[in-house]
């Protein structure tokens, strides 16, 4: 049986390697997650030329197919949001639509 698989995007506005909140959650979360013997990691979505629109890629460098590679392997495809609507996860909600049906 292979291990259940967990990752975080953290919608954060700040860049690497700026501390943010939302980084210290994601990190906690991690950290409790690998008490159950879950695999994961967390990508700051704003570190990643991630393009506005409605499609899995905006063409042109759009970094958001390689994300959504890693997503999709994912044990759980359903966000958890600990703080207040950010708009790096409006952006990223725009996408959810098309992915449902993975």
């Amino acid at each position: 049986m292979t291990s259940p698989t967990c990752l975080i995007l953290n919608c954060t506005l700040k860049r690497s390697p700026d501390e943010s909140s939302s980084a210290l959650l994601g990190s906690q979360i991690l950290s409790a997650l690998m008490d159950y013997e879950v695999k994961g990691e967390m990508v700051r979505v704003v570190d990643h030329d991630v393009r506005f629109g409605v499609s899995t890629d905006e063409g042109d460098g759009d970094a958001w197919p390689q994300l959504r590679e890693r997503i999709l392997p994912a044990s759980s495809p359903w966000p958890v949001r600990l703080a207040g609507k950010a708009p790096v996860h409006g952006m990223l909600a725009t996408f959810a639509p098309e992915d449902h049906g993975r």
